[in-house]
């Protein structure tokens, strides 16, 4: 099979970053159509070297499929490409220290004798669009996706979930992680292929990229074109870095060779995944380059994204847009004026008529400057087979007995050997101390219930965390930072790495390639005193 395109199109933003971690295969102006392979990475790790790892990455690869001719790049191929990749990766650390920990998704298309193969690690993705419509999308490689295929959280949940952008696969350095490859027999003339880094899903979503795309009377514009209307879409609206490239399939020859031939569902329109959009964050005052984690935790990998606001809504491409209402600004002025009266009189009524319950009148607390969007450190690249997800309890009926005075919206944590209480008041996080009757602001973040509940907290302006796991009742002061997977979590303390059982609290022994990292002998097996 051959298969011949128009001439690609692409872009790269550096949105409203500081620096452009994004990086594109071929650059722009080397592009044309008799280029077979396209690649779109996003570097992982703010500063930690993001636009170095998506940089060589797309070297590293273009290079091994030069030097490699293959008939059909296939998954054993692939996963050479990549551990040619993951070497260079190795090298370059060595090289450069600067440069340790970098990492970078992947989103790949080439096409081949069998049609096409399309790959991808992380959140970068690819879409098929035939006639207007998304046909295959690749499954971003994230935690919450995780969770809901197994059935541990529901999709709604998922939207507002604590680690909503974490991603699970990379390519890095310590890490051979294995990517998703397909196969694509079905590849017919007027198809698209859309491959784009995360910060473009900020405001695109799979209907409005069908939308821009679509073939009708209201839409005959060149490909050119419509990348730039979706690129529009995005320009001062899209906080991350955003790029992307646009393939449209001019003819298909030939056939597939027999070895080749892959029995893919029907061509139908692609369901939508568990976590298709991202969501408004609840605080879209946070500032985008402080919302991202200050060190990138091996081997675990967080998506360094802020939640975007929801994209524009769709609008059907049968249906053009109406004509925009002319403005008239003497009514509007004046409907506003009469409803900050009625308003204003409305709540001086209440003051002076409604009385307030002395329990209920409570001083107004600040809106904490990082509410809900937790710095999100690690995320675990095991899967998760295993996992209990345990809901956090309700609010009390009433204060703890042992804890009068205490007042609180919801209860997190009880620690009885440590007398201290982990609470909500008012949407601020606390440490509530009894015996001192001492309530501390603490920076929160509720990391995953796996199979109790672990804690990660510190007071404002002290780098040093406290790690707590609510059953066993185990507290570890002054810890770094921490990586925590479904069964075992690492964290860091006093520059040492370590390791512990999520149920059981114990020490576990560090691997040898845990150990190249570790000062110190091989610790033994015991449970961390308390």
């Amino acid at each position: 099979m051959k298969v011949d395109i128009y001439q690609p199109v692409g872009f790269t933003e550096v949105g409203q970053r500081a620096n452009n971690e994004d990086h594109i295969y071929p650059p722009l102006n080397g592009v044309s159509n008799n280029t077979l392979l396209f690649l779109v990475c996003d570097g992982v790790g703010g500063q930690h070297k993001g636009e170095v790892a998506s940089a060589l990455a797309c070297a590293s690869i273009s290079s091994y499929f030069e030097q490699n001719r293959a008939e059909v790049a296939d998954d054993a191929y692939i996963n050479k490409a990549l551990r040619f990749t993951v070497d260079n990766f190795t090298r370059k650390e060595s090289e450069d220290k600067e440069t340790s920990g970098m990492a970078t998704t992947l989103t790949l298309l080439h096409f081949n004798e069998a049609g096409a193969t399309i790959a991808h690690l992380g959140d970068s993705r690819i879409y098929q669009i035939r006639n207007s419509q998304v046909i295959r999308v690749s499954e971003d490689h994230k935690l919450v996706n995780d969770l809901v295929r197994e059935g541990h959280i529901t999709a709604t949940e998922a939207e507002t979930h604590s680690q909503r952008n974490v991603i699970t696969k990379v390519i890095s350095a310590d890490r051979m992680d294995t990517p998703d490859v397909k196969i694509i027999n079905d590849v017919a003339p007027g198809d698209y292929f859309f491959l784009c880094t995360d910060g473009v899903l900020e405001h695109i979503h799979d209907e409005l990229l069908a939308y821009h795309l679509r073939d009708g009377d209201d839409n005959q514009i060149s490909d050119a074109e419509k990348l730039e209307n979706i690129r529009l879409e995005c320009v001062g609206r899209t906080r991350d870095n955003f790029s992307a490239y646009l393939v449209r399939v001019n003819a298909v020859t030939g056939t597939v060779p027999p070895a080749y031939v892959v029995d893919l569902p029907p061509v139908a329109a692609a369901p939508a995944l568990p976590v298709a959009q991202p969501v408004r964050s609840v605080n879209p005052q946070g500032s985008y380059e402080l919302d991202a984690p200050t060190e990138f935790s091996r081997p675990q990998v967080p998506s360094l994204r802020s939640a975007p606001d929801p994209p524009p809504l769709f609008r059907h491409p049968a249906a053009p847009k109406p004509p925009r209402k002319k403005f008239k600004p003497l009514p509007y002025v004046i409907g506003v004026f009469i409803g900050i009266i009625a308003t204003a009189a409305g709540m001086l009524y209440q003051r002076n008529n409604v009385p307030q319950p002395a329990s209920q009148i409570r001083p107004e607390a600040k809106i904490p400057e990082v509410a809900a969007t937790p710095k999100i450190e690690s995320a675990t690249e095991e899967k998760k087979t295993e996992t209990q997800i345990e809901q956090l309890p309700k609010k009390p009926a009433e204060p703890a007995a042992n804890d009068p005075g205490i007042v609180y919206d919801k209860l997190l944590a009880k620690s009885e050997s440590h007398k201290f209480i982990l609470l909500i008041d008012k949407g601020i996080y606390y440490a509530w101390e009894p015996e001192k009757k001492k309530k501390t602001k603490i920076d929160y973040n509720q990391l995953l219930s796996v199979p109790n509940v672990l804690h990660y907290y510190n007071f404002p302006g002290n780098k040093k965390g406290y790690l707590f796991l609510s059953n066993p009742d185990i507290r570890i002061d002054n810890v770094d930072s921490v990586d925590i997977g479904t069964s075992e979590t690492i964290y860091y303390k006093d520059g040492q790495k370590n390791k512990i059982e999520n149920a059981t609290g114990r020490k576990v022994n560090l691997s040898v390639k845990d150990m190249k990292e570790k000062l110190t002998d091989q610790v033994s097996s015991e449970v961390i005193p308390n």
